[in-house]
């Protein structure tokens, strides 16, 4: 969306100056430009709707094929990329940084690996802090309680690289990480449910 409404700015920007050269300074000067933005806005749909809906397709033929097959190697496929990602995104007090290819891939895991419960979980206990945080997202997307991992991880000092609110990079540890999931699960209000959905990119909490 944001690409869309750029698209529309520039064009306004450009037509406009020809308009105000033609055009008397007005009152009817801003209606007529008002109008000319809403116009564009109406043409550009069809494009943009086409471009967004090119974009989805992408990210789920791609999603597919990382996640597809043996859950041995949909692992190795997506802690690959999540490696590469070098951070995972995180979202505190309600609030959710723009969400990354790498945390839908986490979020679409029980979709295509429904049986991988005992697998993942193997994953979070012994894998590194990083992987073990994309584990933990890829797990909660599926029926998880807080029971299902050992106490001793919510105590880890284990160091994760985050994408906090602010799109800065910085440190957490991997219990508070873990912690911090389920207490907004918690305290988390059952008529704001939908909030943060996922929409094209498998985008939602933690």
């Amino acid at each position: 969306m944001n690409f869309y409404k750029f698209s529309i700015h520039s064009l306004y920007c450009y037509i406009t100056p020809y308009l105000l050269v033609t055009e008397s300074k007005e009152d009817g000067d801003s209606m007529k430009l008002a109008k000319l933005y809403d116009l564009l806005t109406l043409a550009l749909a069809p494009i943009w709707g086409m471009i967004s809906l090119f974009k989805d397709m992408m990210v789920w033929a791609r999603t597919r094929r990382l996640l597809k097959g043996g859950t041995e190697k949909a692992w190795l496929n997506c802690s690959q990329i999540w490696r590469e990602r070098g951070f995972i995104s995180f979202e505190q007090d309600g609030l959710t940084p723009i969400l990354p290819f790498e945390h839908g891939l986490a979020m679409a895991w029980c979709k295509y690996q429904p049986d991988s419960k005992a697998f993942i979980l193997e994953q979070i206990h012994s894998a590194d802090p990083l992987l073990a945080a994309y584990a933990f997202k890829a797990l909660s997307s599926c029926p998880l309680k807080r029971s299902d991992l050992s106490a001793h991880l919510f105590h880890s000092k284990e160091v994760v690289p985050i994408l906090s609110i602010d799109h800065c990079p910085t440190e957490i540890s991997l219990g508070q990480f873990l912690s911090s999931w389920f207490s907004q699960k918690k305290n988390k209000k059952p008529e704001a449910s939908h909030v943060g959905a996922a929409v094209a990119y498998g985008g939602s909490r933690l």
